[in-house]
């Protein structure tokens, strides 16, 4: 796999694992489109020190009610979308990454410069109006 330019050196870590399985994420267009699947990392240009690698990476949760409970905690989320896509192992690489705010199921996502990630998603909840 070839990865992005801006990742760095032993990006995505030695211990994760091939990307598979169902995952969840917070996009912004239904369909999902490019601009809801660019890094951290390369949307501030900033540097992330000992966060780097995970800043390359993208934002997936394995469980959908982890998804939701973020988009409900608010941060500019409440308007996003609940996409679901499956992964396979010619889409990179994965690695679990919990944290106090999104919660045990959250994982990081690492995407090679050839896949397309938002070909794998689709919208499956839609904000309710109020």
């Amino acid at each position: 796999m070839q990865w992005p330019d801006y990742f760095p050196n032993d990006c995505p870590p030695e211990d994760a694992q091939a990307a598979t399985g169902d995952v969840y994420r917070l996009v912004k267009q239904n369909p999902p489109e490019a601009r809801d699947f660019i890094p951290l990392r390369e949307k501030t240009g900033k540097d992330f020190g000992e966060q780097e690698c995970q800043a390359c990476g993208l934002s997936v949760f394995r469980s959908f009610d982890d998804a939701v409970g973020v988009k409900n905690r608010g941060r500019g989320m409440g308007n996003r979308l609940i996409a679901k896509g499956s992964l396979s192992r010619h889409l990179g690489k994965v690695k679990q990454t919990p944290s106090r705010a999104f919660g045990q199921s959250h994982h990081t996502w690492w995407v090679p410069t050839e896949v397309e990630p938002w070909s794998v998603f689709h919208v499956v909840q839609i904000p309710q109006e109020d």
